[in-house]
């Protein structure tokens, strides 16, 4: 059984596996944004060149690896904040704290991971592959054995960052080769599917079927 896990992003992170070896690495599109964007300003054309080239690499790879199932991280849909407590600078009393909502998510990232997500599922119907969106938290209580960090980190760019640090290490640990954290992330989106699906085979044998697959 050949599964696939993938960890879609600006680049995204592949990992194929017959069950026993691990193959991970990452992928990122060719086209250079174009220099007149700003930081966070989406341009449908653009989006479109990577969506087209994303797809046409994922459908090469499906076929020659002969992939029977796959699983990716189900992508953000709306904004996600969080609310911190700082020192309030504008405040005349010493030592005041004020309530912020702190953004952990851009509309950019939202947008392209939707639409690579939505590729992906199209290429997949088209060869007849079981695919399944796995919530971030579910694969990495599987990967790791935790959803939540179990170190204080404060901020949403420095969880990030802990996160990837931590799947890296969770690779080196059984002996999984990634060159990057985006790779090592897919690999744990693998991880869970092969649970997911051992699963399937204990509860329902003779039919192993990826349950919530469309």
């Amino acid at each position: 059984m050949k599964v696939a896990g993938l960890d879609i992003a600006s680049s995204t992170g592949i990992c194929l596996t017959n069950g026993t070896d691990f193959r991970a690495y990452s992928f990122k599109p060719k086209t250079k944004r174009p220099s007149f964007l700003a930081p966070q300003e989406i341009d449908p054309g653009y989006e479109a060149q990577l969506v087209e080239q994303f797809r046409d690499h994922l459908r090469a790879v499906l076929v020659s690896e002969e992939v029977e199932y796959v699983a990716y991280e189900k992508p953000r849909t709306r904004d996600f904040s969080r609310t911190k407590t700082v020192v309030d600078t504008n405040s005349a009393m010493f030592g005041a704290f004020k309530k912020v909502k702190e953004r952990e998510s851009s509309n950019l990232a939202m947008i392209r991971g939707v639409g690579l997500c939505t590729a992906l599922c199209g290429v997949c119907d088209r060869l007849n592959i079981p695919h399944v969106a796995v919530p971030v938290d579910d694969w990495r209580k599987a990967f790791f054995g935790f959803s939540r960090p179990t170190a204080h980190v404060k901020g949403s760019e420095a969880r990030r960052k802990w996160w990837k640090e931590q799947a890296v290490i969770q690779c080196t640990r059984i002996g999984i080769s990634v060159p990057n954290n985006d790779a090592a992330d897919a690999v744990g989106v693998t991880w869970w599917l092969l649970g997911h699906l051992k699963l399937a085979r204990l509860s329902r044998p003779g039919e192993l079927r990826l349950e919530g697959a469309a």
